[in-house]
């Protein structure tokens, strides 16, 4: 009962901001990733249900199971002694020496970019991504995209000046170095049209008549639908990309947009798409979408925490210690230019969510003790005595969970495995360092 007095808070606590960092996730607009985070965190708020009603019910009823386990003895005999120690006599040290970390990754901050390529979340050797890259390296692009071109009400994409500047826009695409290939409907115009002028500089016709002329010599081809509307008012640009990274492809319809907007005839109207294109689309959706959530996971911690605690102080100092990895690893993440994709987005969210657990079991009890007269120097040593050893064990046991996935092939799963494990680890030395010091002081 004593035991269950003191868990009480901070395991409710815990489950409520763990279940937030899951429904984060939630702000990203595909229904998959919804769905991961609805039902991970009705999950977490039913695991600790079940921890505050049935598991001390369980425990009452095995009496050979209480006490605190042999192995832990050593946790607050020797190692909270020597944690604390140092702190307590040079706080400020404490701080300044995390303070200059925070410098040292703010390089990293500014070259964080957002970027997904599926392609390569499978290693050099894989066969798709060998395959991929053959493909890449010795033909016209692999990732297919499309311009769209529609002329106003009424009108034709085949008057001169829009064919013109259609053709224009396609020479443009295709001397970006993201595209492999551009091919419009003013490619095999030219082509007939110089022809039979014999004019090797293959000129555009000068009509809109003549270009219809043409058009009925290439009626018989399938491909030419894929050019160009049958009412003529809307025309198709097919390009090759050679990059299949998120970035480069909406980086070639930004291009494009912006040719458009200065060369364009007035009226016209541009529209990107193509499946590559989407895909990218939904990819960066994803990252932004955590990126997103993760903002407001913080500001919906930090409101249960100023609920709980009453002390704005205090639900500041509980977030600190968590926010500070975060822009450590994404600090790493550019520095090693490693970009924000769909994977490596989801672990601020999670990461954020499971590591405020142990800040939350640490401050809530250095504030029931301050509150009962304690002095912090004094609060501190018995709250780590307490509360060390859970935080210790469930640091070791979810970073190694998520160590696991560093094994795999799989980039996206590996990358994700690798910096939440790194992330977890981060929070446990902040929160037995930094978070000390701060409340110390």
């Amino acid at each position: 009962g004593d035991a269950l007095a003191r868990v009480s808070l901070p395991v409710a606590l815990s489950g409520l901001t763990t279940a937030l960092g899951l429904l984060a996730i939630t702000f990203v607009r595909i229904e998959a990733v919804r769905m991961t985070g609805g039902f991970g965190a009705l999950g977490v708020l039913i695991v600790t249900a079940l921890c505050l009603t049935l598991l001390p019910a369980g425990l009452a009823l095995s009496p050979g199971l209480r006490g605190r386990p042999r192995g832990f003895s050593w946790v607050q005999t020797q190692l909270a002694p020597a944690l604390l120690g140092p702190i307590g006599r040079r706080p400020g040290v404490v701080l300044a020496l995390w303070a200059g970390v925070l410098v040292l990754a703010l390089p990293g901050i500014a070259r964080v970019d957002v970027e997904t390529d599926a392609t390569r979340w499978l290693p050099t050797g894989n066969p798709v991504r060998d395959a991929y890259e053959e493909i890449r390296q010795n033909l016209s692009g692999i990732s297919p995209m499309n311009v769209i071109v529609t002329a106003p009400r009424g009108q034709s994409v085949l008057e001169p000046e829009t064919l013109s500047a259609v053709d224009g826009l396609t020479r443009h695409l295709e001397s970006l170095p993201e595209v492999g290939k551009a091919l419009s409907v003013a490619d095999p115009l030219r082509q007939i049209h110089g022809g039979f002028q014999d004019d090797p500089t293959q000129p555009l016709p000068g009509s809109m008549a003549l270009a219809e002329q043409y058009l009925l010599l290439l009626e018989s081809l399938e491909q030419l639908e894929d050019l160009l509307l049958f009412d003529r008012s809307a025309t198709n640009i097919l390009i090759r990309a050679d990059n299949n990274g998120s970035a480069h492809l909406t980086g070639i319809r930004d291009s494009a947009e912006t040719w458009w907007a200065r060369h364009g005839p007035e009226g016209h109207t541009l529209a990107t798409t193509g499946i590559m294109y989407e895909f990218a689309r939904a990819e960066d959706e994803i990252a932004y979408g955590q990126l997103r959530g993760l903002v407001v996971a913080l500001l919906a911690i930090s409101g249960v925490l100023l609920l709980i605690f009453r002390s704005p102080r205090l639900a500041l100092l509980s977030l600190i210690p968590n926010a500070i990895p975060l822009w450590l690893i994404f600090g790493a993440l550019g520095l090693f230019r490693m970009p924000l994709d769909a994977g490596t987005a989801l672990i601020g969210c999670l990461a954020l969510g499971v590591a405020v657990d142990d800040t939350i079991h640490v401050v809530s009890g250095f504030h029931a003790r301050t509150e009962s007269g304690a002095s912090p120097r004094r609060a501190l040593d018995e709250t780590f005595q307490e509360v060390l050893p859970a935080i210790a064990s469930t640091t070791v046991m979810i970073a190694g969970a998520f160590l696991v996935l560093g094994f795999s092939e799989f980039s996206i799963a590996r990358n994700l495995g690798l910096l939440t494990s790194g992330i977890m680890v981060l929070c446990f030395l902040a929160d037995t360092s930094l978070l000390p010091a701060l409340l110390v002081r």
